[in-house]
């Protein structure tokens, strides 16, 4: 059924089931102010309320989530990395979703494998086990041995329609962020269309195993050389868009402590050589596994960590990696006003934020740690406390940089779980200084250099263009300048050649970084001439 009036809704029925599960466990009051009589009548239900209401919000998010399905479970699995938009304990609520669903029948696997590789299961395979080691919302894995050799692999097989479901809840979960950023005022500040947008594009990648067997090729690349790290290796000839066959890994998780324990394994050197990987990923290779939790780390017979599940993965440019550098930064010198400006030159603010209260409660956050040794700092608490300090001033992080800091603090945490002493801070160092040396580097100046260059002359083609605009309705008598004060006219005009001068300058310096970067004289001639008049104004300009 079609809902035109309502943005192109597919199915009224199933966003009236979402309302109803959203009602059930008392989360759908912000519904009631959606100016649309049949959500307004849904939303003030409360059949089924009372039996939930002794469960705190968190609880109910949870259990709400579990009922709405897969997609919201993915949803929800999302958000549990951003607590610094929904707070720390629904994000740690919303952690221990596990997307289980029961397993498709033998005969659906099969036809679905076959279908994608082209021929029968036998031709391919000289074992497939039909019965699923695990299931989970996108689809299910299974054990196998390929033909001929007889290696062991597992395959993941896509549920049927998966995509087309996903796709119809996407739809209505879009409308209805788009719903609360037009008739919820404190929604806004969370900014739900550009969160749903983010989790549709995100969604949709996860459902080609393509991509994770790219990610997982170009880990295993990177980790070639290093012999703590194993990463499966894909078959490709066996893996499309709905099936991905790789090698099976053969190990002890890292969950299980007491199998660990009993295999003789160093915890402690698992601890740190599987954290100096990710950091690795993240501070040298620039593209990181996204979930470090414990169940996706293996200790394999020969000792080598093998790392599972490269569904979610992140990547990280130069302006990211800097802005997380910043931030360990600050916080590793304990240094409350760094802290305080980086937060606010990534983040973005609330137009009333209170600028005292934030520099008075980082200056708190900060103290705490003054006078402890750099390796006994708690980074994942340090982070934890900072998203909480984020979400009491309404601050967002970009998305990027907020999934980087969950990873850390996720990393820290499965540290922990193998080795109680563990502390990511004590890792940090090297990284620490391969990145001031990164910084201090001739080639990052360069790449500053040229994209400052950029910037000047797209804004030397936009300037005279605008400015020949203004000038011509001037000329018409269209624009009108109204001073309601005279006196204020002088200093109009001092504003204005300085404004100038100011341009004058920056083309100068635009045209010298050319100069330079090309070895061109005549443009290095430009640049001087531009520079001296640019001083000239600026003196006209403060004479008056």
């Amino acid at each position: 059924m079609i809902l035109a009036a309502q943005q192109s809704v597919r199915n009224a029925k199933r966003v009236a089931d979402i309302l109803s599960i959203l009602t059930k466990y008392g989360l759908a009051d912000w519904a009631s102010g959606i100016e649309i009589d049949w959500i307004r009548e849904i939303a003030t239900r409360r059949a089924g309320a009372e039996a939930v209401a002794a469960a705190s919000t968190a609880e109910r998010v949870r259990r709400a989530v579990a009922e709405l399905g897969a997609t919201f479970i993915k949803l929800a699995q999302m958000l549990s990395v951003r607590p610094e938009l929904i707070g720390k304990d629904l994000a740690l609520e919303l952690s221990h979703l596990q997307s289980r669903v029961p397993p498709d029948p033998p005969e659906a696997v099969r036809a679905t494998v076959e279908a994608e590789l082209g021929k029968k299961l036998e031709d391919v395979y000289a074992t497939f086990d039909l019965t699923a080691l695990a299931s989970a919302s996108i689809g299910q894995v299974h054990r196998a041995a390929l033909r001929p050799g007889g290696e062991a692999v597992v395959v993941k097989v896509q549920h049927p329609g998966i995509v087309e479901k996903l796709e119809a809840d996407l739809e209505i979960i879009v409308w209805l962020a788009d719903l609360l950023e037009r008739h919820v005022d404190d929604a806004r500040a969370y900014r739900p269309r550009e969160t749903a947008a983010e989790f549709r594009r995100g969604l949709l990648r996860e459902v080609d195993f393509t991509r994770e067997a790219r990610a997982l090729d170009q880990f295993g690349a990177a980790f070639a050389d290093d012999p703590t790290i194993h990463i499966p290796r894909v078959h490709p000839e066996l893996t499309t868009p709905r099936v991905m066959t790789m090698e099976f890994l053969d190990g002890i998780r890292a969950s299980d402590l007491a199998a660990l324990d009993a295999a003789g394994v160093d915890r402690r050197k698992l601890a740190v050589d599987g954290g100096a990987a990710f950091l690795r990923m993240i501070f040298a290779q620039g593209h990181y596994h996204a979930d470090p939790h414990p169940g996706n780390f293996l200790v394999l017979r020969d000792g080598r960590i093998g790392i599972l599940d490269f569904g979610l993965t992140g990547r990280i440019d130069e302006e990211l990696r800097e802005d997380v550098e910043d931030l360990l930064e600050a916080i590793i010198l304990k240094d409350a006003e760094r802290l305080v400006a980086t937060i606010e030159r990534v983040g973005s603010c609330p137009p009333d934020l209170d600028r005292a209260a934030l520099k008075h409660d980082t200056l708190d956050l900060v103290e705490a740690y003054v006078g402890l040794p750099l390796d006994k700092v708690d980074t994942g608490k340090v982070l934890g406390e900072l998203t909480d300090l984020l979400r009491r001033h309404r601050i967002v992080l970009p998305a990027g940089l907020s999934v980087l800091l969950k990873t850390l603090i996720t990393l820290e945490g499965t540290g922990r779980h193998l080795d109680p002493q563990f502390q990511l801070t004590s890792l940090i160092g090297p990284f620490r200084q391969q990145m001031i040396a990164r910084r201090l580097s001739p080639e990052r100046y360069v790449r500053r250099l040229r994209a400052f260059t950029s910037d000047l002359e797209s804004a030397a083609r936009r300037v005279p263009a605008a400015a020949a605009r203004v000038v011509e309705r001037l000329e018409r008598g269209d624009l009108e300048v109204k001073v309601a004060n005279p006196g204020l006219e002088r200093a109009a005009a001092r504003v204005a050649t300085a404004i100038v001068a100011a341009a004058f300058i920056l083309g100068g310096v635009g045209l010298k970084a050319a100069a330079l970067l090309r070895g061109d004289l005549f443009t290095g001639v430009l640049a001087g001439l531009a520079g001296f008049a640019g001083l000239l104004l600026a003196v006209k300009a403060a004479r008056g």
